[in-house]
């Protein structure tokens, strides 16, 4: 996974942005007789919460304030270089990266929670640049807390994962993961829904929930919010290492 935590190359200001809307112009020199339009590049769909491979835009698990990128590579030979632009709540968006056309991921670090926004933009050979008419928004809210099994911990086979949520006025639902060290799944938990604010939160293995039953090694577990009302809003808590005996 590539890192997009560059120097800022350029600059454009968008007087009014409405997800989805496309980016318009710089596209010099326009296209003309003789010459093929520029593949026009796309952000991968984000995958629900609960699919075994997480794809698209999406929240990246750890601590640090951090959003995955995904796109789809361009018809080879079609662009010299992918760029990655990113826009605040003032809707000025920064250029922040650019990759080589066989890069399709990368991810980005921000300053602050809120609502960050993404679009892309490719550059031929001859120096034309086309931008893309995806514009996605994501919103970074707090990060649960994870707090059983510790660090290292050796459990049973059906652990019952807790956490803690820094504001339990606003409870999201919850999604539990656990993979290998090797990064293969091995349980998601359903969406989990809470509705009274505890300090402390803990998986039941009840109404419907079936729980893991994990063979004997080494793994880690996260925690996932998720805002119910809209997917592209919630944080991905840091893995924590377990042992199963």
């Amino acid at each position: 996974m590539t890192h997009a935590r560059v120097a800022v190359f350029a600059r454009w200001t968008l007087g009014a942005l409405l997800l989805g809307v496309v980016m318009q112009g710089c596209v010099e020199p326009a296209d003309g007789p003789g010459l093929e339009p520029l593949p026009e590049l796309h952000f991968v769909p984000t995958s629900a919460p609960t699919a075994a491979r997480e794809r698209g835009v999406d929240f990246e698990a750890g601590t640090a304030l951090g959003v995955h990128l995904e796109w789809f590579s361009p018809p080879a030979g079609a662009l010299e270089e992918v760029a990655v632009w990113r826009a605040g709540s003032d809707l000025e968006f920064d250029r922040i990266a650019a990759f080589a056309p066989d890069d399709t991921t990368a991810t980005d670090f921000v300053t602050a929670l809120g609502t960050w926004y993404y679009t892309l933009e490719g550059r031929g050979y001859d120096g034309r640049t086309r931008a893309s008419s995806d514009t996605v928004a994501i919103t970074l809210i707090h990060a649960a807390n994870p707090l059983y099994p510790g660090a290292q911990a050796t459990v049973g086979p059906s652990p019952v994962f807790q956490w803690s949520w820094p504001d339990p006025g606003t409870l999201p639902v919850f999604v539990v993961r656990v993979e290998t060290l090797a990064g293969e799944s091995a349980w998601i938990s359903p969406e989990l829904e809470f509705f009274e604010g505890a300090e402390t939160i803990e998986v039941a293995y009840e109404d419907g929930v079936t729980p893991p039953d994990l063979p004997a090694g080494s793994y880690r577990w996260r925690v996932d919010a998720v805002d119910p009302s809209d997917p592209m809003r919630g944080s991905e808590a840091a893995w924590t290492a377990f042992n199963v005996e």
